[in-house]
């Protein structure tokens, strides 16, 4: 309802708001308050004597006001302009709903009034309008939207949290009364009493006065705001009235409000209601419910067409859409007018509904009745199904199981009902028609690369290869176990992957082929096995001995060669065959490329090659002690694996043994087969005792196994038995016959000292018998 002001329009046009924004426009500074209320929110000659008494606004540092002028421009907000109250800055209340309006204000505090009349003691940041006026007619009314930043799509907070307004009205000396309240009760509007169901949090309350979440592309920076709601009040024509108008915080200044007052919405003596959007067919009768008017006239996008009734019926017949607006002359002598808009609204439906699936060979199958939205306006809601035109007129008897509907007869027709926002009702046909078409047979081959049962195949990708073999898109392919089941659409094969038991393969299963909810037809697929690359070479270890100077030659060649084949080593070689002289670990990947019923199959398997390389080794040893009671340790260095032996010990891995003879030869062998290394060795023998009886029997003691080499002995030195020197004998002499200075020496034991070449010294004792 909109009664154009020529001043305002004027100021609109020449005002640089951006009026082609997708957001409302706000200013403090166009209006007075008298003319916000007398010129925006009035515009009519049955009200005398407006006032405005007080107003108060958050005080800003930038001189911003948290009320004003509002005007839709080229947005989508429901009210084309008004005035605006907020708990915030003015400045904050335009969209996008894209940041927090979330604004405080020094020493800006509460209001009594509104704490008083809603029972509540913990208000701040209170926008105020008062004014006062004298009605001449029995009924006062004006509308508005209440919107807010508290207002949070599935967040529990919507449940608990809520800022505070009141519409207060009374006459001079009386007591106020809250008129923004739910319609038809006593509870005032808030976020808490007007709200949908947030899930897991708290049901509805009052959903229908709701009007909706914004998202970030909102003409106004609020979350979310009630439907159009109306404030109205009896009075009496003639009496002084005062109005309060106040938004404020609750608790803490948190989360902003606002309350929009839609411009010449305040009404004196008639109200036509909002503009409304009638259905085909239907009627409705503007009425002027004031029992005092006199004089009623109707007008009909501005041409007279009723000066006679207090009532009109409008209709698609009866005049149609458009602006119809009433005059009623009230006894005060004031004209009180309003206007309406009605539009009429048609819902059209294509009338070739249809919808096709697979069916068997009596035409039955199983139909998706929902499917035919894709048919359909995406702005109408299929509400159900229905077997017969009257039954869907009625709204009686719908399907039960629409979205998996089984025909009954061949080429079925069902209706659709249909709901449009405006909540239209239309009714359509839709044919049910069959399809019973087998289309080529698709091949699916797998090889995998080892030999297991069962035999895997990935669901995508069976459907994938359907998908490319007749041409169609990979998610309109849904694979079955059997053919009914694939047009009976029951017991789909949904996992990731297939597992077929291996001695049960090929085996044929079936793809349905749908198109936007239309079965295109029914193709077998048959999953099959190949084998991947089979190695011939059996031997994967390989030695390489270093002294031979050899290479070992790797072969990845197969024994099932089949299309292209391609060689890939580690070592970055291509061919069948490589030559390596390097100890590792390599491996070969093989894959072969084939075309099998039209598509290339790829089959890869690999190989692992172990080579190891040995050497002969670099042999020393340590001995200690004497031939007899000494033993020989070996070291052995080299990249073999060696083991160990002394003259005729035989082969081990203990590298220790026993010196018994005098001469000695160590062998160590490669355990790969690499050739063993030699080495000889000589020990001393000392004799214990000897008898110089000159019998030619031990007549000297003299040491065995002495060598003119660096290992050998230098010197040899007898003491007695009280440390004297009694004989330094060389190395190369037959020995000591056993005098001192040619003197018999008696019988008993003697100590030497061997000293080396080597600088060490090897010392012990003996016994001389005579």
């Amino acid at each position: 309802m909109k009664i154009y002001r020529l001043n305002l329009l004027i100021f609109l046009v020449c005002m640089p708001l951006g009026l082609f924004s997708q957001n409302i426009n706000i200013d403090n500074n166009a209006f007075t308050d008298q003319e916000l209320i007398e010129n925006v929110l009035f515009d009519t000659n049955c009200v005398n004597n407006v006032n405005v008494t007080n107003t108060i606004s958050g005080n800003f540092s930038d001189g911003e006001l948290s009320y004003g002028f509002f005007d839709a421009g080229n947005s989508n907000f429901p009210f084309q302009d008004g005035i605006v109250l907020s708990t915030g800055r003015l400045d904050n209340v335009p969209g996008p709903n894209s940041t927090l309006s979330d604004d405080d204000a020094p020493n800006w505090t509460g209001d009594p009034d509104l704490e008083n009349v809603l029972g509540i003691n913990n208000t701040l940041n209170a926008t105020v309008f008062e004014f006062s006026f004298v009605p001449q007619a029995s009924n006062i009314s004006f509308r508005y939207i209440f919107a807010s930043e508290e207002y949070r799509e599935n967040n529990s907070t919507t449940c608990d949290f809520s800022d505070v307004f009141a519409f207060l009205i009374r006459p001079v000396g009386g007591q106020y009364e809250n008129i923004a309240v739910v319609p038809g009760t006593n509870t005032p509007v808030q976020v808490t009493t007007v709200r949908p169901e947030i899930p897991g949090a708290c049901d509805a309350i009052n959903e229908e006065f709701f009007g909706q979440f914004n998202d970030i592309s909102a003409p106004i920076n609020f979350n979310g705001q009630t439907a159009i709601l109306t404030a109205e009040s009896d009075v009496i024509a003639g009496q002084t009235y005062e109005i309060k108008l106040v938004i404020a915080d609750e608790i803490n200044f948190r989360f902003d409000s606002a309350v929009f007052l839609e411009g010449s919405s305040f009404n004196i003596g008639v109200d036509l209601g909002q503009d409304q959007t009638l259905c085909q067919g239907e009627t409705l009768d503007l009425e002027v419910e004031n029992d005092d008017a006199t004089d009623v006239r109707w007008f009909y996008e501005g041409q007279l067409i009723n000066d006679t009734d207090d009532m009109i019926t409008v209709s698609q017949a009866n005049f149609g859409e458009g602006l119809y607006t009433v005059e009623a002359d009230l006894p005060s002598g004031c004209t009180a007018v309003d206007e309406v808009q009605i539009n009429f609204d048609q819902i059209t439906l294509p009338q070739d509904l249809n919808l096709s699936t697979c069916v068997d060979s009596n035409g039955l199958g199983v139909f998706n009745l929902f499917n035919v939205t894709s048919q359909i306006d995406n702005s109408l809601q299929v509400l159900d199904f229905y077997l017969s035109q009257s039954d869907a007129d009625q709204d009686i008897n719908p399907i039960q199981n629409p979205n998996a509907f089984e025909n009954t007869v061949s080429n079925q027709n069902v209706f659709v009902r249909v709901l449009n926002a405006n909540n239209c009702i239309a009714v359509g046909e839709l044919e049910l028609s069959g399809n019973t078409q087998t289309l080529d047979e698709v091949t699916y081959t797998v090889c995998p690369s080892q030999e297991t049962s069962p035999t895997s195949f990935a669901n995508q990708a069976v459907k994938n290869q359907v998908a490319v073999s007749l041409n169609i898109q990979a998610g309109a392919v849904d694979l079955y176990f059997s053919e009914d089941d694939a047009i009976n659409q029951t017991e789909e094969i949904t996992t990731g992957f297939i597992e077929i038991e291996t001695d049960v393969l090929p085996l044929t299963i079936f793809a349905r082929l749908e198109d936007q909810g239309s079965c295109l037809g029914i193709a077998p697929v048959v999953l099959q096995k190949i084998d991947g690359p089979i190695f011939s070479a059996e031997t994967d270890n390989f030695l390489i001995c270093e002294s031979s100077g050899t290479s070992a030659i790797l072969d990845g060649s197969i024994e099932n060669p089949q299309g292209e084949i391609f060689y890939d080593w580690d070592t970055g070689d291509t061919t069948q065959t490589i030559s390596v002289n390097e100890a590792g670990t390599y491996r070969v990947d093989v894959t072969t490329v084939q075309d099998i019923a039209g598509i290339e199959v790829i089959c890869t398997n690999f190989k692992l090659f172990t080579v190891e390389v040995s050497s002969l080794p670099e042999v020393s040893f340590t001995q200690t002690g004497f031939a007899g009671n000494g033993e020989v340790i070996i070291s052995a260095e080299g990249i073999g694996d060696y083991e160990y032996a002394l003259n005729t010990s035989g082969f081990g891995d203990n590298n220790t043994f026993p010196v018994n003879q005098i001469q000695n030869t160590i062998i160590v062998r490669d355990k790969n087969g690499c050739g063993q290394v030699a080495l000889d060795f000589v020990a001393l023998r000392v004799p214990d005792f000897f008898t110089p009886n000159n019998d030619g029997f031990n007549d000297y003691w003299q040491i065995e196994g002495i060598r003119s080499n660096a290992n050998s002995v230098k010197n040899i030195f007898i003491f007695d038995r009280y440390g004297k020197l009694i004989h330094k004998l060389s190395p190369l002499l037959i020995g000591w016959d056993g005098t001192y200075n040619g003197r018999q020496m008696p019988s008993q034991d003697y100590w030497y000292r061997i000293e080396l070449q080597s600088g060490e010294s090897v010392s012990g004792h003996f016994t001389l018998k005579r």
